[in-house]
């Protein structure tokens, strides 16, 4: 914590100083405090625009005796990261797209003996850190908060089909729908936080990590009253996105507070000072804007830990591939799979995802990166470019290149889009159908694939690998693969996408490199029409 001395601080500059959110409050004892965080740039800042000696500023972090040493998977910007978490020198963790932010924050708490952590995610990733434990052989109980209370049968029966899916992945967690007190993690998603709040205060937190943070803007948002509220459980608070600012500077505001209050100041006083808050012509206050970004900027430097995907793109391995399992609510919506076949029973998924899809391009186009997004019908992706564009942020809506293709196209006109993709540098992307580009068109210069509709036999996986990582490639690509629970997916992943590697070499696309040249594709098939045939009746 810092503080302002008040024996130094002449009262001359007090009004001074109150225009800066944070650096200011009086308590009963007329005793001025404040949490500004402060680097040596903005002391000078700071000095230069008050006139004063900088001799104000005082730091203090956490001493940390490590109890245990870190997991050798992390890349050495995790390492650098989960010390600075530990040590209570960071606060912010931004990260780019699927840069292990979840590994480096588990990291952190084993590195300080954490035994009590509260982790607020969104419910399509609960799963993600039990998973995550036991990549770096932690076997400690993960809690995963499911539903709401008084869901009744229905709530129940998804309790214990969860149960299930987390035993035969072998996760050391399981599914509750109350808040249990000796589990070492908890996790409860954003979108029913409000409803365990009462459950979470009653506990008192070593860490509480809120994940996606960005999910909790807006500051009179239930979901953010429960955050705010939450945070006060725990002296150590991390906040987790690649995302912090989506559109508006003022939706940083309620991140900020819920991991150091007093630094964060007022909102009142936050949007006048970085969000440009004025009275409009109406009469109403309009805090769209920016202003003293470099004040802002400097305060940052100090409290976040920021990586971009171009700063390390040196240390990336070639090729990663991450399996998505998308929330299990969409069991909710039943299909007659009697009549349809494999295709079909995929393309049936892949329109399941479509919010989730709009909702990580945007992130990915945020993050500056180069993107591909694959499904398997042509009404599909013109569907969800429309999507995407009307959802846009106002701060990347004229600087993004996106555009589609289906097979519908002539050859020639698919090669000149890719041609155009190829050359854009950055925060693009192209949408296509996954047969419009399985073959002979060269996509290698990407960042990140996303498959809607997955691939069902190992050709098909290796062609569509094959266009975005190839010799001769510059960058690393991270393939997503977003598989819908209680769809044809689960079939898929079991018999085909399990099988796979998770992180390759550059140009590794061989049915033999990648691990599945021993795949029986009839086998396959088999097991996908034998699925179908379970599932006619759902």
């Amino acid at each position: 914590m810092l503080k302002w001395n008040k024996e130094i601080v002449p009262e001359s500059l007090l009004d001074e100083i109150k225009k800066i959110p944070g650096a200011y409050y009086k308590e009963k004892g007329e005793e001025y405090r404040h949490g500004l965080y402060a680097s040596n740039d903005l002391k000078i800042i700071i000095t230069n625009m008050l006139h004063a000696n900088p001799s104000w500023v005082k730091s203090e972090t956490k001493n940390i005796k490590p109890s245990s040493p870190l997991p050798s998977i992390l890349f050495p910007w995790q390492k650098e990261a989960s010390v600075k978490l530990a040590k209570n020198e960071k606060r912010f963790l931004w990260h780019f797209c699927g840069s292990g932010k979840s590994l480096t924050v588990l990291s952190a708490c084993s590195l300080m003996g954490a035994s009590k952590v509260l982790i607020i995610t969104r419910s399509m990733g609960k799963d993600v850190y039990a998973r995550d434990l036991i990549k770096i052989n932690d076997n400690r109980h993960v809690a995963i908060l499911m539903g709401l209370k008084g869901e009744g049968k229905g709530l129940e029966y998804g309790l214990r089909k969860y149960n299930k899916y987390l035993e035969a992945r072998g996760f050391f967690a399981s599914a509750y729908k109350e808040v249990p007190q000796n589990a070492y993690i908890t996790v409860c998603p954003w979108e029913i936080l409000h409803a365990h709040v009462e459950d979470l205060l009653k506990i008192q937190w070593d860490v509480i990590i809120f994940d996606e943070h960005h999910l909790g803007k807006g500051r009179l948002a239930k979901r953010t009253e429960a955050a705010l509220e939450i945070s006060k459980k725990a002296e150590i608070k991390w906040s987790l996105t690649a995302t912090p600012v989506r559109d508006r500077l003022k939706d940083l505001w309620a991140q900020w507070k819920c991991i150091d209050e007093w630094s964060a100041g007022s909102s009142w006083n936050w949007m006048i000072r970085y969000c440009n808050m004025h009275e409009n012509r109406w009469g109403g206050m309009d805090a769209n804007g920016t202003s003293n970004l470099d004040e802002l900027q400097e305060r940052l430097s100090v409290l976040a830990d920021i990586k971009t995907r171009k700063e390390v793109m040196h240390l990336l391995p070639g090729k990663m591939r991450n399996m998505i399992r998308l929330d299990e609510k969409i069991s909710e919506k039943h299909f007659d799979y009697s009549q349809r076949g494999i295709e079909s029973a995929i393309a049936t998924a892949a329109n399941l995802k479509i919010d989730e899809v709009v909702e990580r391009c945007i992130e990915s186009l945020l993050g500056r990166e180069k993107i591909v997004l694959t499904g398997n019908r042509r009404l599909w992706v013109p569907t969800v470019y429309e999507k995407i564009k009307n959802t846009l942020p106002n701060s990347i809506k004229d600087k993004a290149w996106i555009k589609w293709t289906t097979g519908e196209n002539n050859v020639g006109d698919r090669q000149e889009l890719a041609n155009e993709y190829m050359k854009m540098p950055e925060m693009s992307l192209l949408i296509a159908t996954s047969d419009s580009i399985s073959e002979s068109i060269d996509l290698q210069d990407t960042d990140r694939l996303i498959v809607a509709a997955l691939p069902y036999t190992p050709g098909q996986l290796v062609q569509l690998e094959g266009r975005v990582s190839r010799l001769g490639g510059s960058r690393p690509v991270t393939i997503d693969y977003l598989i819908a629970e209680n769809t044809i997916d689960e079939q898929i992943e079991d018999s085909l996408l399990n099988k796979l590697d998770a992180i390759e070499s550059v140009g590794a696309n061989t049915e033999v490199s990648m691990g599945i040249g021993k795949i029986d594709e009839e086998k396959v098939i088999e097991d996908l029409n034998k699925w179908l045939k379970e599932n006619a009746k759902r």
